[in-house]
């Protein structure tokens, strides 16, 4: 596999799509938080205070996004694709879910893997990949056997 093979995975794309978000959020918070007080405040220290408050809030979620898609690219030739059937849920803790896959390694050998807890059942959550789109149907994947990760490929 190549890293634009790993570009299309879900993971690849959740973390792209989060840390997009996080720094649009970033630069909004930022603007609003900072731009009124370069008109009302008469000492100039202010807008400096908020914008660090606003660099120590939100870099650390920018790294963390930016660092998972490096990890997810990382190793890239190490992967084989497989095609599996997603039937069992695996529930998180933060209210998402994962999936838990049978990968026909070889002709008698299969490795059960857990997917990410990335998966959203709510309509709400637009940022998270669908479980009704993946659950109870044939999906490509990704799995490394040296790394023991799996990736699944975008829909």
């Amino acid at each position: 596999m190549t890293k634009e093979d790993l570009k299309k995975t879900v993971e690849y794309q959740y973390y792209k799509n989060n840390m997009l978000f996080s720094l649009i959020v970033f630069i909004l918070f930022t603007s609003l938080l900072t731009v009124p007080f370069l008109f009302i405040s008469e000492s100039r220290g202010i807008e400096y205070v908020m914008l660090i408050f606003c660099v120590l809030l939100f870099l650390p979620v920018i790294i963390y996004y930016v660092y998972r898609q490096k990890e997810t690219l990382k190793d890239a030739e190490t992967y084989q694709s497989f095609t599996v059937h997603f039937i069992e849920l695996v529930p998180s803790l933060r209210g998402v879910l994962g999936f838990e896959l049978l990968i026909p390694i070889k002709e008698f050998k299969k490795v059960r893997v857990i997917t990410k807890a990335i998966y959203s059942s709510s309509i709400f959550s637009m940022m998270m990949p669908q479980v009704t789109d993946y659950h109870n149907k044939e999906n490509q994947v990704l799995y490394s056997e040296s790394l023991h990760k799996v990736l699944v490929v975008k829909k």
